[in-house]
């Protein structure tokens, strides 16, 4: 399999950025299709690995997370010029063997990761941008009662690296319908050959206290119910991640559902877990993303 160009930028909690992850999940994908969804986009770990010669279509209920991927779509020099204007933090050494971010460079990040973090009138844009990749866990949760959460841990976060994916994912947003409303109306509007892949807030983190949930915008009980519904309902063909939980089983249970393991990458920590893979299809597994990328 020829190595494949990597765009997704962001830390995303639970996201689907490992390569032996994406590739599990798209083994699920039918043969072809024609136009992709997702309703969940979150980090977009499967969405910047999929062709862009095909209609494609982004949601997300976070309004921060949605202007990021808008400014990329609709300003990208603007915006890629201005994460440039921060430096990358340069690296202290030990003898001959390099270490941490230097001390003072450390400093200048979390100052202005602080001051981002606490600034309702920053650009929404920038500023998810900046707190995602120097956040502890990729967690940006800015709603003022829980905004404590989002901690400076990861000043490694904001390299050059990661600034060179921004031109490619921008190339890929370039003609992608993005939107931020309720996921039902992915599920809802007609298409032709159309796949959705959705990655919805899981379960547990349902289950979490509030100010333990991982993401701005978490699902209720009710919220997980209705999205069941329009997995059932909905005319298009639908792969569905989920965490392996007795509830999502059972809303379930009619349908095709498989059990997979994949690696969940922390800021510290690697570790094994398992997850549903659901469809509203039958048919081999067989789509194979490498042969249909296009060079970007």
């Amino acid at each position: 399999m020829s190595a494949q160009p990597r765009f997704a930028f962001l830390r995303y909690p639970g996201g689907k950025s490992l390569l032996s992850t994406r590739e599990q999940i798209k083994s699920y994908f039918p043969r072809s299709f024609s136009e992709y969804r997702e309703p969940f986009i979150g980090g977009g770990g499967i969405f910047f690995s999929l062709p862009s010669a095909m209609p494609r279509w982004i949601n997300d209920m976070n309004p921060a997370l949605i202007s990021l991927y808008q400014s990329l779509k609709q300003q990208p020099a603007e915006f890629i010029e201005r994460c440039r204007s921060i430096p990358s933090p340069s690296r202290c050494h030990a003898g001959n063997s390099p270490s941490g971010p230097n001390v003072a460079d450390t400093k200048r990040l979390e100052d202005l990761f602080y001051n981002l973090r606490d600034d309702d009138t920053a650009d929404p844009a920038f500023r998810y941008f900046f707190l995602n990749r120097c956040a502890w866990g990729g967690r940006v949760v800015l709603e003022p009662s829980r905004r404590n959460r989002t901690s400076f841990s990861n000043p490694k976060g904001w390299s050059q690296g990661v600034l060179g994916r921004l031109e490619g994912a921008a190339r890929l947003l370039k003609d992608t319908k993005i939107t931020c409303d309720d996921f039902a109306s992915v599920f809802a509007a007609p298409g032709n050959d159309v796949l959705i892949y959705a990655d919805p807030p899981y379960m547990s983190d349902t289950e979490y206290a509030l100010s333990s949930q991982l993401y701005e915008k978490s699902f209720s009980v009710d919220d997980h119910r209705r999205l069941a519904r329009c997995f059932a309902q909905c005319e298009h063909n639908v792969v569905l991640s989920y965490d392996d939980h007795p509830i999502i089983r059972d809303l379930y249970r009619d349908f095709d559902v498989q059990t997979a393991s994949w690696t969940y990458m922390s800021s510290r920590t690697k570790r094994k877990g398992n997850e549903l893979i659901i469809t509203n299809f039958r048919g081999e597994p067989a789509f194979v993303a490498s042969e249909h990328l296009v060079a970007a």
